[in-house]
Parts: structure tokens; C-alpha cells; sequence
């Protein structure tokens, strides 16, 4: 078979692949929400928030059509297929067991079955993203760390799984006898399962490592690529550890998801090269405007602590200090704003502090320079300042004579 025939085997296979998980995973989470849609009974969570799962379900799915259309070699579009079908999976399975199980007892049947899927469907996809890091952006193992994380990790993530669905006797979701438990004593399955599950967070971190030390060894489109998808996972992780602590659990889990949903999309964005190099402005932005948020609201916050007890015994309200709090706050916006661009540039983007710098210097020396060769000499220095290019000329043209200078 000739190259061209395979690749376009190939692609018509992975075309219908796209389109097959698409099906499949819309089916799926629309079945899910039909079922969240007529149970509208309030629920805690006690992290995230009610159909999260089908959320990000649908957004892995939808880039994982995309890349896998645009790119059927390339691995990483099968990878969020399965994260979409299992996002589905987990979507269906949660919204069907809550209703069979506490909204609506009795109304469906195989309710414990489903309760079990859920229990345990996170775990390979975590391991999915997990593969994720180690391949991306080159499309294979290309060191033999890697390869041994994979295969270290593998077993790790079949562990847990295992530990996770098989062994407990009981279902932590909805705290029903496990339908296929295999040990009566909980407290060895507990143990069992955190030992697994020990063992795939430090797979998972040593991915991660290696991911870092890709990124900080490339160099032009790999590393932009890289900056993308580290850009996207650094927030969801953020989310993550932020939404460990109870007070700051509903915040954090919803930095998380969103940071998980920008994980298909910057990894779409990197892999097709659409707008590659946008990401260091989307960094700096992200930067600013994140520092001057939590900036902002803690001002608020310390002004209505401060003012309330002061105010409370001559107006008896609190509406003076929340007034108070907010004219300081959007007095403090711009100031704030400038102040914190400037820093975040000085420290993170250098050279183009230093750029900025050396242009605002010339252009005040420019207003008081009238000899040309002092402005040539000058103008030359601040282009290799700024550009550092490895070859610097300037040419003139003599208005009177009309030659070359």
C-alpha cells in the first residue's frame, strides 16, 4: 500500500472514530441531563458542583473530534475521545444513581451497578491525563524515563482501580454494599487503596516533572506549544490544591474545572498552531488581572471589617462601610492595575520591560537631540538593545542630493 493510501485509510479510520465517540459521548450526556433536567432536588456536593462531569465530558470530546480530524496521526485526539466517553460515563452514571438512589428511590432499576461505575470511573481517566503529560507535544515516548513512567504508572492505575472497585464492601458514593466486593473488612481495603493510590499520585508527579523539564529544555514552536498546555494545567492544579481546604472548596473546585476545560482547548490550540504565540499574552493578562482580583477583594474584605464595628454605633447599618469599601476599591483599580503590570513585567517578561524602558529613554533624548550622527549612533544602540538582532544598519536618503547615505 502506497503512503498516500494509508494516510488516507488512516484518516477515514480516525474520521470515523471522531464521529462514533462524538455520537456516543452526545447520547450519553444528553441521557444525564435529561436526568439532572427532572430531578431538580437541591444537592450538596462536597466538591465541584452538579453535572461538572458532563461539562468537561463535552468539551474533551468536541476537541478530541477536531484534533482527530485535522490531525489522525497524532495520538492525542484518541486520548480525549476516551476522556470524553468516560467524562459521559461518569456524567450518566452519577445523575442515574442519584436518582434512583435519593431523589427518586426505587424508580430505576440496576441502581447499585451504577453507583459502583461511579465510584471507581475517575481513576483511568486520571490516568489518561497522566499518559497525557508524558505525550505531549512529540506524540510518543521519547525518553526511556518516560517509557518507564508509563509502565510504572500503568500499574499503579490498575492497582488502584482494582483496589477501588472490586475490594471496598462497601460503596463510598451512596454507601451501599459494593455488588462486587471481595474483602468484608473495610479497613484492609482502605488500606490497600491508599497504598495504590499513593503510588499513582507519585507516577502522576514524576509525569509532571518530566513535562517541566521538557518545557524548560525546548526551544520555538515545541516550547509555545508546551507553555500552552502547561498554562492551562498550571490553573486547573491550582484549582485543585485550592479546593482541598473546606473554607475554599467551592471556589477552588470551580478554578479546577475551568482549568480543566482549558486543557482540551489549549492542547487543541497547540497542536493545530492557531494562534500560537497569543499565549504570553493570555500569561500576562491571567497574571495581572488574577493578582489584581484577590488584590481587590481583600481590600473589601479588610474595609468592611475595619469599618463596620466603627461605623455600626452612629448609622446601625453596615451599608456605610460596604459603600466605603466599594469607592476604595474602584478608586484603587487603576493605580493597582499599573503598579502590578509594571511589576509582573519587571519580573516576568524582562526583556520587554527593558525594551519599553530603553524606547521611553530614547524618545526623551530625541527631543532634545539636533546632531544626525549623534541620533544615527544613538537610534543603532537602542534597536540592539531592544531586538538584539545580530546585524544592525541604518540607511538614509539625502533629500537634496537624492543619494544614499
Amino acid at each position: 500500500m502506497a503512503p498516500s493510501d494509508h494516510h488516507s485509510v488512516l484518516t477515514r479510520h480516525s474520521s470515523g472514530l471522531a464521529w462514533g465517540s462524538l455520537a456516543s459521548s452526545l447520547a450519553l450526556i444528553g441521557a444525564a441531563g435529561w436526568l439532572q433536567l427532572i430531578g431538580r432536588q437541591p444537592v450538596s456536593y462536597d466538591w465541584g458542583f452538579r453535572g461538572y462531569e458532563g461539562i468537561l465530558a463535552l468539551v474533551f470530546t468536541l476537541v478530541g473530534g477536531v484534533v482527530g480530524t485535522r490531525r489522525p496521526t497524532n495520538p492525542v485526539g484518541r486520548i480525549f475521545w476516551l476522556l470524553g466517553l468516560g467524562g459521559a460515563i461518569q456524567y450518566l452514571t452519577a445523575e442515574y444513581s442519584l436518582r434512583a438512589i435519593v431523589i427518586a428511590p426505587g424508580s430505576l432499576p440496576a441502581a447499585r451497578f451504577a453507583a459502583w461505575v461511579q465510584d471507581w470511573i475517575w481513576v483511568p481517566l486520571i490516568g489518561l491525563i497522566g499518559l497525557l503529560f508524558l505525550l505531549f507535544p512529540r506524540e510518543r515516548l521519547s525518553s526511556k524515563a518516560s517509557r518507564r513512567v508509563a509502565i510504572l504508572g500503568t500499574s499503579a492505575f490498575a492497582a488502584t482501580l482494582f483496589s477501588r472497585a472490586f475490594l471496598p464492601p462497601r460503596l463510598e458514593s451512596f454507601d451501599l454494599d459494593n455488588p462486587v466486593g471481595l474483602l468484608s473488612d473495610s479497613e484492609t481495603a482502605e488500606a490497600i487503596a491508599g497504598l495504590s493510590s499513593l503510588a499513582m499520585i507519585l507516577c502522576f508527579a514524576w509525569a509532571a516533572r518530566l513535562l517541566l523539564t521538557r518545557f524548560r529544555r525546548t526551544t520555538g514552536v515545541e516550547h509555545q506549544q508546551l507553555k500552552w498546555f502547561v498554562f492551562a494545567s498550571a490553573l486547573a492544579s491550582l484549582g485543585l490544591i485550592v479546593g482541598i481546604a473546606p473554607p475554599t472548596s467551592s471556589p477552588g473546585s470551580f478554578l479546577a474545572v475551568g482549568g480543566l476545560a482549558l486543557v482540551p482547548l489549549a492542547t487543541g490550540v497547540a497542536i493545530l498552531r492557531y494562534r500560537l504565540y497569543d499565549i504570553d499574552r493570555i500569561i500576562n493578562r491571567t497574571l495581572v488581572y488574577g493578582a489584581l482580583s484577590a488584590s481587590l477583594a481583600t481590600a473589601y474584605f479588610v474595609g468592611v471589617t475595619v469599618l463596620q464595628p466603627l461605623l455600626r454605633p452612629i448609622t446601625g447599618t453596615s451599608t456605610f462601610a460596604v459603600a466605603g469599601s466599594t469607592l476604595v476599591v474602584a478608586v484603587l483599580f487603576g493605580p493597582l492595575r499599573r503598579r502590578l503590570q509594571t511589576l509582573i513585567d519587571r519580573r516576568f517578561y524582562r526583556r520587554r520591560y527593558d525594551a519599553a524602558q530603553a524606547l521611553d529613554s530614547f524618545s526623551t533624548r530625541l527631543r532634545g537631540e539636533v546632531d544626525s550622527d549623534a541620533l544615527t549612533q544613538e537610534l543603532l544602540a537602542v534597536a540592539a538593545e531592544t531586538m538584539q538582532p545580530a546585524h544592525v544598519s541604518l540607511w538614509l536618503c539625502s533629500l537634496e542630493s537624492g543619494q544614499e547615505k
